[in-house]
């Protein structure tokens, strides 16, 4: 697996399997080959890309921070059906 996580915070944002070609870029980062979809404010200055990892199995969108060799709960992180 490869998860995209913001360099300031380190919170694992994306999740792709090892297949799916990610490139980050200076503008953004682009996902697929053919292109899939962009992501606008993960760039190679605010975001890392971290390959061959094993992501927890109950990995949700920022509910996890990620430094490259540990994933760890972001205490920051809150379940949509908890946000009001």
């Amino acid at each position: 697996m490869k998860t995209l996580c913001f360099n300031e915070t380190t919170v694992s944002a994306y999740l792709f399997n090892d297949a799916t070609p990610v490139e980050v870029t200076l503008e953004n980062t682009i996902v697929g080959q053919p292109v899939e979809f962009f992501i606008g404010d993960m760039k190679s200055t605010t975001a890392t890309l971290y390959e061959n990892v094993t992501a927890p199995v109950d990995w949700i969108e920022g509910k996890y921070l990620f430094n490259g060799v540990n994933w760890t709960l972001n205490q920051d992180y809150k379940p949509l059906e908890q946000i009001p």
